[in-house]
């Protein structure tokens, strides 16, 4: 997608099943510089990359890194955020940008904050997503370079949020996704979106992604228990 750069602050929304999560995959997996997926479900695997599950046990000098979130501690993420900060050239990318402050807006841990507001300025980038913007750290709202959201709308409370991001009416921002539905092959217009370019001042629509592209998304969600190990044993998983 020409225009988003590895150190830009970039947020995606949608629904469930609405190409959120591969969207972030697709820009993730492009990006050539140094990243970690951090999996707060977890969810996800990467090939030929094992993940870890403790800030300790990160290899901060590899290409790749792989963390799953077993425990859902603020702490553990502003200390993932602090080191990632005082690096140069790393992206972090996170599914659900709400799990960062366990949906409450005003928790957000101080380098989580920090790398939101000024973490460009040393080449590092996010790649955001959420299913409620209503709950994602307030300075994920203001400081969006980019901004994608998957057909179709949201609640009224997200839609007005995204509005706002998008410095748009939410008639308008729903006109725009009415016209992104209109171009996919999907049914219910899934998998295309409207996608806010805050550098340029100026909205797209995105069709879904290609099949050759989607074959090349290097991150999966890990469901096929034949073609590989699970994200995490049913019984670790912390109930949310």
């Amino acid at each position: 997608m020409s225009g988003i750069r590895w150190h830009d602050r970039v947020f995606v929304v949608g629904g469930t099943g609405s190409g959120k999560s591969e969207l972030l995959n697709y820009l993730f997996s492009g990006m050539s510089c140094q990243k970690m997926l951090l999996d707060t479900k977890p969810e996800f695997y990467i090939p030929d990359v094992a993940p870890v599950s403790r800030p300790g046990d990160i290899d901060w000098s590899a290409p790749v890194i792989h963390y799953r979130d077993l425990a859902a501690n603020l702490g553990d993420y502003d200390e993932i955020f602090y080191e990632a900060h005082h690096r140069r050239n790393f992206l972090i990318c996170c599914h659900e940008f709400a799990d960062l402050c366990n949906d409450e807006p005003s928790r957000v841990p101080e380098w989580v904050r920090k790398s939101l507001r000024k973490g460009n300025v040393f080449g590092n980038g996010l790649l955001g997503g959420t299913q409620r913007p209503v709950g994602m750290p307030r300075q994920a709202r203001t400081e969006a370079q980019h901004v994608i959201h998957m057909v179709p709308a949201l609640d009224p409370e997200d839609e007005q949020i995204v509005a706002r991001m998008m410095h748009m009416p939410v008639r308008e921002l729903d006109r725009q996704l009415a016209e992104a539905a209109e171009i996919s092959p999907d049914p219910e217009g899934r998998f295309s979106a409207v996608w806010y370019d805050r550098r340029a001042g100026e909205t797209r629509i995105l069709p879904p992604l290609p099949a050759e592209v989607r074959s090349q998304i290097l991150v999966r969600r890990a469901v096929d228990l034949d073609a590989h190990e699970p994200a995490t044993d049913p019984d670790d998983r912390v109930e949310r």
